[in-house]
């Protein structure tokens, strides 16, 4: 098997090494690490981090952490089995650029590995920077980032806000989820007349609204707490753009929210595929 031009490093059960270098062929050479091996992960030169997961283990998410301090530049693909749309969201939102399942599929793997590796014009995820509270998005500490996903064709998602000019339907184009404390956004557009009746100087002003999502895969509407994000601006075909922070209001429409997203990312993976 041919080494390729990139390094991978593999941190991982001895028995997948040999996947990994098939799947690799001719892209990249595949290097095993031992977890323990500190000096090795924070120092040697890598591309790619595969990194495997016990997620039922009480510390299953403990090596990520370490890998991901000691590597805070690589890309990291996790490979676990039994994850849930949760688990895979908060690792995620920690840093991770892709999630593969356990048993490997060699095709499945190169694939994500090219992603991570810019092969296919763009990186797996689009990750823009959050300023949150006013301060610089470049500040330490302060530096969040959101996890937008747009919308894909073949889904749907329309958000409903009754003001006492009346009733507005407002397109979702994208929706992030929320890191930390910080919560997630949803990127509307609506048609500038009826924009002209809502009450953006208030909620300019911070005043918070309710807004009642629908999205294809709830039979329900979800209800959110949201507060303007940013100043509106103008769309195409005479749209007025909003950005929105939003919360839910029962906890557990938190989830399906996550899972919407995590379809509409695989909806822009698959899109990207296939250009």
């Amino acid at each position: 098997m041919s080494k390729g031009k990139y390094t991978i490093g593999l941190v991982a059960r001895e028995e997948l090494l040999g996947t990994c270098r098939e799947a690799m062929d001719g892209l990249a050479s595949v290097h095993q690490i031992l977890p323990e091996d500190e000096r090795r992960l924070g120092s040697q030169a890598l591309d790619v981090l595969l990194l495997e997961l016990d997620l039922v283990a009480p510390d299953g998410l403990a090596p990520f952490t370490k890998v991901h301090r000691l590597n805070p530049s690589v890309p990291i693909v996790i490979m676990a089995s039994g994850a849930t749309p949760d688990i895979a969201v908060e690792l995620i939102k920690c840093g991770a650029d892709d999630f593969l399942s356990l048993p490997l599929d060699p095709d499945a793997l190169r694939r994500k590995i090219e992603r991570s590796l810019d092969l296919r014009g763009g990186s797996t995820l689009n990750l823009p920077l959050f300023d949150s509270g006013g301060r610089s998005a470049q500040d330490g500490e302060n530096r969040r980032r959101v996890f937008r996903a747009p919308i894909p064709p073949d889904m749907a998602a329309t958000a409903r806000c009754r003001t006492p000019e009346g009733s507005f339907v407002l397109a979702v184009r994208d929706i992030s989820v929320g890191i930390d404390n910080l919560p997630g956004g949803l990127g509307l557009s609506i048609d500038a007349t009826a924009a002209r009746r809502l009450p953006l100087a208030s909620w300019a002003k911070g005043k918070a609204f309710e807004l009642h999502v629908e999205i294809s895969t709830q039979s329900e509407p979800i209800k959110l707490a949201a507060r303007l994000a940013g100043t509106p601006r103008p769309g195409a075909r005479r749209n007025v753009l909003l950005g929105v922070q939003y919360t839910a209001v029962r906890p557990e429409d938190t989830s399906k929210l996550q899972s919407f997203w995590i379809a509409c990312q695989r909806g822009r993976r698959a899109r990207d595929k296939k250009r």
